[in-house]
């Protein structure tokens, strides 16, 4: 096996989806499905057929919130959950077996409410950077999920002045310190994200570049596969985020376009 397919959705209620054919039909096409604001709590049971299903609920006197991923039951025996104190965030991770790779893959499903939540606290973002800190050197990392960040097309890197690294003798090898530039000309990935959002970026997105700039990690949408053209829905909010260790081709990352979110939010209502 070298490729593992995901499939991210805010579904807005996972109980309401369930009973939706189509629902199922959908997802079987992937061996990864991470969602968020599940809304369900501890005596929910959740049986899919085919799928092993991993939650984290919010502790909350009401259903909201909450992020769950499902993995197909075949790749039981190479999965490991991972349990933190970062609330935003379910963990697993997958054997490097699977794909014959040198590292591990860690799998984070995150939501974070927007701004203006009550639910919402800046120390989120700080969690994830510490759970990242603590794993990005044994594993390689994929992330999925409503970030509620708006990021236009902001780098997501840092970028050093090539005239600048000459001038003050800095060897080639400093200046893509990471290996991300070749990686991704070798791949033929545009290392500029496209984007039609001509809004301004929110605080939720510029810590969001601050993540990816602090642990290597790079946003897929706008810059891999169908997203890589330059007419990609803006408000894509759930930027799929990988480490530069490993080529993404050996991963297919897919989020859902802007129809399929509608075909199953019927029953959408405010995020909090």
């Amino acid at each position: 096996m070298n490729t593992l397919t995901f499939f991210f959705i805010n579904v807005c209620g996972l109980l309401s989806k369930l009973i939706n054919p189509d629902f199922h039909t959908y997802i079987n096409n992937y061996d990864f499905i991470l969602l968020a604001e599940t809304k369900l709590d501890d005596v929910d049971t959740i049986d899919i057929p085919g799928y092993d299903v991993y939650v984290r609920n919010r502790d909350s006197r009401v259903r909201s919130g909450g992020i769950a991923i499902l993995a197909k039951k075949f790749l039981n025996k190479y999965i490991k959950c991972i349990h933190t104190n970062t609330e935003c965030i379910l963990w697993i991770k997958v054997s490097k077996d699977i794909l014959q790779t040198d590292k591990d893959f860690l799998i984070g499903a995150v939501y974070i409410p927007p701004e203006n939540s009550p639910y919402f606290n800046i120390s989120l973002f700080v969690d994830i950077d510490i759970d990242l800190n603590k794993y990005a050197n044994d594993c390689e990392i994929v992330l999925l999920g409503d970030f509620n960040a708006r990021t236009r097309t902001i780098l997501d890197f840092i970028e050093m002045s090539q005239t600048v690294c000459d001038y003050i003798g800095i060897p080639d090898d400093v200046f893509d310190e990471t290996g991300v530039l070749s990686l991704f000309s070798s791949l033929g990935i545009d290392i500029n994200r496209h984007s039609s959002d001509v809004g301004r970026a929110n605080n939720h997105g510029y810590r969001l570049i601050d993540i990816c700039r602090n642990n290597n990690l790079f946003i897929i949408n706008g810059r891999f596969g169908d997203d890589s053209t330059p007419d990609i829905d803006p408000n894509v909010d759930f930027p799929a985020l990988h480490s530069d260790r490993e080529p993404p081709s050996s991963l297919t990352p897919t989020h859902n376009r802007p129809e399929k979110k509608a075909r199953y939010n019927s029953d959408r209502q405010t995020s909090d």
